[in-house]
């Protein structure tokens, strides 16, 4: 349960990137209650109908000693109609104090989901069989996804949309929607103060391999807090910044 409130906190840090036209090197510090819990770091490049992503994150300062997790997530696709991004391909490999695992998702341009594979502890773990109904046609991963929603509001869209994303272990919809705009106060865990965009990421569990699909923690939500204690991640610069609530659900 932990790792998964992890790697969700890492990907809500990403959402917080505005547009950018050329390629982009960012580091995020990453905060609960006050207390700095993680760094993460991020490149993005999009050229010639082509992106890349690559999302490296991992707990830190008194959090590291009692959860030492890190990952890092490559995604590589195709830039299609508008906004769209179809993955190509997308690897994350993640280390939880001794264990290590490492997973490869293929796609093809159409959104059909090709292969995958899986290590644990340098043991292959892939399965023999997986369930049709885990990847459906247009299936994504999170990078890929994310980077949609921003895209749309980069064009003066909305952040809505929806996505069906395996893991490996089962598969979810990851869901965005905007709720309007907010003003961002100063602050000392702000890179970015006035009017940004407020949007909604919600995890909500579909099928699974296992018997018990737990893709969330249990708690029913789960949020990071700014130093106003309020249940946002906020950062940005640039033409469209952005403000996320992320919940499990």
């Amino acid at each position: 349960m932990i790792r998964k409130s992890l790697l969700l906190a890492a990907f809500c840090a990403f959402f917080t990137l505005p547009a950018y036209a050329e390629p982009a090197q960012l580091t995020y510090d990453v905060y609960a209650g006050g207390i700095h819990g993680m760094n993460a770091r991020l490149s993005l490049e999009e050229h010639k109908g082509r992106y890349k992503i690559h999302l490296e994150a991992g707990t830190a300062g008194f959090l590291k000693k009692l959860a030492p997790w890190s990952g890092s997530f490559l995604t590589e696709g195709w830039t299609t109609l508008g906004t769209d991004r179809r993955p190509e391909s997308h690897v994350s490999e993640a280390s939880w104090k001794k264990d290590t695992g490492r997973k490869e998702y293929k796609f093809d341009k159409s959104g059909k989901f090709l292969s995958y594979k899986a290590t644990e502890k340098g043991q292959d773990r892939t399965p023999e069989k997986l369930d049709p109904a885990l990847t459906p046609p247009g299936v994504s991963d999170v990078l890929s996804t994310t980077l949609e929603a921003m895209n749309r509001l980069g064009a003066g869209e909305t952040c809505a949309q929806s996505e069906t994303i395996f893991d490996g272990d089962r598969s979810f919809v990851m869901s965005f929607a905007q709720t309007g705009t907010e003003t961002l106060p100063k602050s000392d865990y702000n890179v970015y103060q006035g009017p940004a965009a407020a949007c909604i990421i919600e995890i909500r569990g579909d099928r699974s391999r296992a018997e018990n699909p737990e893709p969330c923690p249990p708690s029913g939500s789960q949020n990071w807090k700014s130093a106003r204690d309020r249940p946002t991640i906020r950062s940005g610069s640039g033409s469209r910044p952005i403000m996320a609530r992320c919940s499990c659900i």
